[in-house]
């Protein structure tokens, strides 16, 4: 027992007191006591003695038990107290034990009162412990419901027993589902409604208790709104004596974040490895229509080396070689203008362009090997097309309609392909039919996709890189149009494309006239500002010994029309190309010199007056073409010079000619582009 005990005694009889006090000191060692009688001398003992336990009389002259024990409770109401009477019959027992007494005692039986207050004092102190463990306990759920009402996880409580119901409900699920926790609580059947239905399995399982602990349950949850989510949960169980499922507690979170990152992830996982896929096609595709043109090319070349062999096979193997030939160069330049396109460095230069002219320029091209299937190659223009002389960038539609016709010649085996084109509201609208293959409807939204092709069964049978549409579609829309296709598996496909429709000026004026000049002009290299340029630059020059333009024009055509031989340079680094630069002219009154770089272009220039004629190579060692064209147009304006190279990007010849090139030939380039620059400036 605790020491120090302090006893308060309301007793109006002396001797009653006494007795008391004696009886409880043989009962508990080292006790304190107070003896009061009246109501104020008890109230004031309370507050100042703060007595252990308080034995009191039931009745008193100007005071009561009853009334001081309703005292005692208001002020200490955890203080046992005995009610000591001299009478005491059942009613007045009930009475004292139903206003709180914790136990009474008869005078007559004096010696009960020891054992009363050791056992008052137990049930305090059981009282004072079961209220503080209340207390403590009650701090622990306002400080838990304090964390779940903040917290963002989802924690619940969901009751088996006595009835299925939910019995807390955090508010974060409002946040989250949309619901309040007032509606779980009125709802036992929400569960059932809110998972998505391909997961009510999983719901089961966690009703019928067979979540391993520490197993997290991953649910999706159907919001009010409509929408899905993920979450995660982490049950725990609590069961009665004989395994009774009672209560499932739940702590969950959203994971709909997560869930959507891994989904990316593994999305962009599918797309790296199909794009490797693709990228395997793609090397395999280009090693194939690298080496097979090459294979060709170097075949026929072999043959051609047979002394014994006849005019009739030789024209067969040049016809193949140059087919060959044609085919490798459209390789290349497809890599070339989808690496321009990826590095976002595609631009559009605008110039004259005679319709009419370029729609019979790409069916030439491909009219032999038309021929050579048995197709027929036509072209199906209004009036306005055909007559049309329009601002747009002649390389881009040239290369979108020659990659369709040859697209609809390679997957065509009868029929014919028709190269149509109209005006439409603004806009010119080409088109290009044929009676081929046709593509299958799954493949229409994946075609214009770079290396489709080469995933795909055809591009065995027909060969292909995948570029070209890729590269189409990107020309023409950075030309401000857009293109798509029409095609039923075996009839044949329609492709279109339209672009704006940008009138140059009228037909059949002068000013129509000079601009379709221009635009032949150009396919030689030359722009109306080069020219002008050239002119002006001739105008105001005058030669060293006084000479004008004027005079040294007729100086030399009295000495081209004496039979003067003509005499070109050829400004190359690499000998094959000079070679074969020097084969093609095969023109003895023609006078080849070799420059290997541009320094060396610039001297012969400069210690020789009579050259006619330049071929500038752009790349060189020492000094590029670039560099070595500025000085010699410093030194002799008006003496032609024409870039033959093989920067050949879109750009390049605009660059060129504005660098003070008088004409612009790519490499590698026909016969028949080589002798118009021959017959252009060298006659």
């Amino acid at each position: 027992m605790e020491q120090n005990i302090k006893i308060l005694i309301l007793e109006d009889f002396p001797s009653d007191a006494d007795l008391a006090q004696r009886e409880i000191s043989q009962a508990l060692e080292n006790c304190s006591f107070k003896k009061v009688e009246s109501r104020e001398e008890f109230v004031s003992a309370l507050e100042e003695f703060r007595p252990d336990v308080i034995v009191a009389d039931y009745q008193l002259p100007e005071f009561d038990g009853i009334t001081a024990l309703r005292i005692s409770l208001e002020i200490e109401p955890l203080t046992p107290f005995i009610m000591h009477t001299g009478s005491l019959n059942e009613d007045t027992a009930v009475e004292c034990m139903k206003e709180g007494a914790t136990d009474y005692v008869i005078k007559d039986h004096i010696k009960r009162l020891g054992p009363a207050v050791i056992r008052a004092l137990e049930l305090a102190e059981l009282k004072r412990q079961k209220l503080a463990t209340q207390q403590a306990l009650r701090e622990s759920e306002a400080r838990f419901r304090e964390l779940a009402e903040n917290a963002s996880d989802l924690l619940y409580r969901y009751e088996l027993l006595p009835e299925q119901r939910f019995s807390y409900v955090c508010p974060a699920f409002t946040t989250v589902t949309g619901y309040s926790p007032e509606e779980f609580y009125a709802d036992s059947g929400i569960a059932e409604r809110i998972v998505y239905p391909d997961d009510t399995e999983i719901l089961q399982t966690i009703s019928e208790g067979r979540i391993r602990p520490g197993e997290l349950v991953t649910l999706r949850l159907i919001k009010r709104d409509g929408s899905i989510i993920w979450t995660e949960h982490k049950i725990v169980y609590d069961r009665d004596g004989d395994s009774r499922l009672l209560t499932i507690d739940g702590i969950a979170r959203d994971i709909t974040d997560r869930k959507n990152s891994e989904e990316e992830i593994r999305t962009a996982l599918k797309k790296v490895e199909q794009s490797d896929r693709l990228k395997t096609a793609f090397l395999n595709n280009l090693s194939h229509e690298i080496r097979t043109p090459l294979n060709a090319i170097t075949g026929f070349s072999d043959i051609l080396l047979d002394p014994d062999i006849s005019r009739e096979q030789a024209k067969n193997c040049i016809n193949v070689i140059r087919m060959s030939s044609t085919q490798l160069i459209r390789v290349v330049e497809d890599i070339i203008y989808m690496s321009t396109i990826e590095t976002g460095q595609l631009e559009v230069f605008e110039t004259r362009v005679d319709l009419g002219r370029l729609l019979e320029k790409v069916m030439i091209k491909y009219r032999d090997r038309a021929e050579m299937k048995g197709i027929g190659l036509n072209i199906q223009a209004d009036q306005n097309c055909g007559n049309a002389m329009i601002l747009s960038d002649t390389q881009k539609i040239e290369y979108v309609l020659s990659h369709l016709v040859d697209n609809a010649i390679k997957f065509s085996d009868e029929g014919s392909v028709d190269l149509g084109c109209r005006e439409d509201s603004g806009f010119l609208r080409f088109t290009v039919s044929d009676n081929g293959i046709g593509i299958d409807p799954e493949m229409h939204s994946r075609i214009f996709q770079r290396f489709h092709q080469t995933a795909t069964d055809i591009s065995q049978k027909r060969g292909g890189l995948g570029l070209g549409l890729a590269v189409s579609k990107a020309f023409v829309e950075s030309l401000g149009g857009r293109i798509w296709m029409e095609s039923v598996p075996g009839s044949g496909s329609v492709f279109s494309f339209k672009i704006p429709y940008k009138p140059a000026d009228m037909p059949g004026t002068r000013k129509a006239r000079e601009s379709r000049e221009t635009s032949e002009t150009l396919e030689t290299g030359e722009t109306g500002e080069s020219r002008e340029t050239g002119e002006s630059r001739e105008t105001s020059e005058t030669l060293e010994a006084g000479e004008t333009r004027e005079t040294r024009e007729t100086r030399e055509t009295v000495t081209l029309s004496s039979g003067r031989r003509k005499k070109m340079l050829v400004a190359e680094d690499e000998e094959t190309n000079f070679l074969l630069i020097k084969e093609i002219m095969g023109d003895p009154q023609t006078e080849i010199i070799h420059a290997f770089n541009g320094k060396e272009a610039v001297e012969l220039i400069q210690n020789d007056p009579g050259f006619d004629l330049v071929l500038m190579d752009i790349k060189m060692p020492v000094m590029d073409g670039y560099a070595a064209t500025r000085m010699i147009k410093n030194l002799r304006p008006s003496l032609p010079v024409i870039a033959l190279t093989a920067h050949a990007l879109p750009g390049d010849r605009e660059k060129a000619l504005n660098e003070g090139f008088d004409g612009y030939l790519s490499k590698p380039f026909m016969q028949d582009e080589f002798r118009e620059i021959l017959e252009k400036y060298l006659g």
